[in-house]
């Protein structure tokens, strides 16, 4: 499981939030500036930045918990399958991961010796790592956290086209 460092320092995270904000910078500047264009009072530019920005929000924390959790089923079933697998054929999924670190360089001795090494310590683990790249599934909070900092990012993008001058607050 990812710290809140570790997820802080992610560029993937960076990348996510980057994109939450910038949709809230051209949403909320565009209705503001077509609201403008039209005559709108200042009143009415205070009330779309604010619908805009709220909805805004609950449609991208919606998407990033729907995403992220889809994910995380998707990696449930993955676990499951693998389980079953190195419960059925044990040898059969040392082989795999034997062949695994062959392709990695490793001579055929050196590389059945970690393959056991691996399955014995974490089979699974070792298993998820090499055929999916995680190690264990994604916590059953990360859809509500992705959720909740998708639309916090998107708030913070939002709050930038409104300024005092375009709505005199």
């Amino acid at each position: 499981r990812a710290s809140l460092r570790a997820r802080l320092r992610d560029p993937a995270t960076h990348r996510s939030w980057a994109l939450a904000a910038n949709d809230g910078i051209i949403a909320t500047a565009g209705l503001l500036l077509g609201f403008t264009g039209a005559g709108a009072s200042d009143r009415l530019l205070l009330f779309t930045a604010v619908a805009a920005t709220i909805a805004g929000v609950f449609s991208t924390a919606g998407a990033k918990w729907a995403e992220v959790a889809a994910e995380r089923e998707a990696q449930l079933l993955i676990v499951e399958r693998e389980q079953r697998d190195i419960e059925r054929d044990p040898n059969g999924e040392v082989r795999e991961l034997t062949e695994y670190w062959r392709t990695k360089g490793l001579s055929d001795d050196v590389a059945r010796a970690v393959a056991e090494q691996l399955h014995a310590s974490d089979a699974l683990g070792a298993q998820l790592e090499w055929e999916y790249g995680f190690d264990e599934p994604l916590p059953r909070s990360e859809p509500i956290w992705a959720g909740a900092i998708g639309g916090i990012a998107y708030a913070v993008g939002a709050l930038g086209p409104v300024d005092r001058k375009s709505t005199r607050l």
